[in-house]
């Protein structure tokens, strides 16, 4: 299993976070070092837990579907899926916030299950996930704090 967290802080309220990082369609904005390229849901009802989406990736040119269910939907608190990817993977992504000073304090924890021989491979793909991890929230933290 490979477990790869980050943690930092946006000048925004929890709940302003909240409101972007639970914002599943916007991810191809600002998630473009993971290789998200498309987020697919219903339209018209609102994200809550047991809620289900598609994720279309592109990463090492490797193209890929995720389908997703919101496990964890706590306004201003938590945000979580799980999801299963078309290559075998089996992930799992938590965002937590706080508040800290004048902003939030964002935790995010991603924990990935690698199929057969991909196993071995563990240490590459951890840090993939890492320097992804490091340019999307900085992306994030960018266009959070130009808004406010």
């Amino acid at each position: 299993m490979i477990t790869v967290e980050w943690s930092g802080t946006i000048g925004r309220t929890p709940d302003d976070v909240f409101r972007h990082v639970s914002a599943i369609e916007l991810y191809p904005e600002w998630q473009r070092a993971a290789g998200i390229r498309r987020v697919e849901r219903d339209a018209g009802v609102p994200l809550a837990v047991g809620s289900t989406f598609r994720m279309q990736r592109l990463t090492q040119g490797q193209a890929g579907t995720l389908d997703a269910t919101v496990t964890a939907f706590e306004p201003g608190l938590r945000f979580s899926f799980r999801a299963h990817d078309s290559a075998g993977f089996d992930i799992e992504s938590e965002t937590m916030l706080a508040v800290e000073g004048a902003g939030s304090r964002l935790d995010w924890r991603f924990t990935m299950t690698t199929p057969g021989v991909l196993r071995f491979a563990g240490s590459i793909l951890t840090r993939e996930i890492r320097r992804a991890a490091e340019a999307d929230f900085a992306v994030l933290k960018a266009r959070l704090e130009q808004v406010a």
